[in-house]
């Protein structure tokens, strides 16, 4: 299935409620949230893999479109250092990737970065801090 619905959890009262939908169709994409926003990477629209990005805002309660990746990415992970967004690997409807991508929110612009060591796709990514 290729959703644009999103649904924000409540843990408080243990319940799901609906939120404004994304602006586009998409499966295999990445979310992570930067300074309180939530940010959708890439994913496949069920003819082509993406390049394309958003960003929710919950006090708005809407999504708008940023700075496209360099690549086209789906099946990514995607992780957040220092308030910067990280694009990890995924395929682009040929092979599967090791190229990596930042995003700075302050300037919307994307840059590579230097890529894994291994193509990879369908897998996640974790942030750990330590101290």
């Amino acid at each position: 299935n290729y959703l644009s619905s999103c649904e924000v959890y409540d843990p408080a009262s243990n319940r799901w409620r609906a939120i404004a939908p994304m602006g586009s169709k998409h499966r295999g994409l990445a979310a992570a949230v930067v300074g309180g926003l939530l940010y959708a990477l890439g994913g496949y629209d069920g003819s082509d893999r993406l390049s394309s990005c958003e960003v929710y805002d919950p006090a708005s309660n809407s999504w708008r479109a940023i700075a496209p990746m360099g690549s086209k990415r789906y099946c990514l992970a995607a992780a957040v250092v220092g308030g910067l967004l990280y694009a990890l690997g995924g395929h682009d409807g040929s092979n599967r990737l090791s190229s990596c991508e930042v995003y700075d929110p302050a300037s919307n612009s994307w840059r590579a970065i230097a890529p894994m060591g291994s193509k990879r796709h369908d897998m996640a990514a974790a942030v750990l801090s330590i101290g």
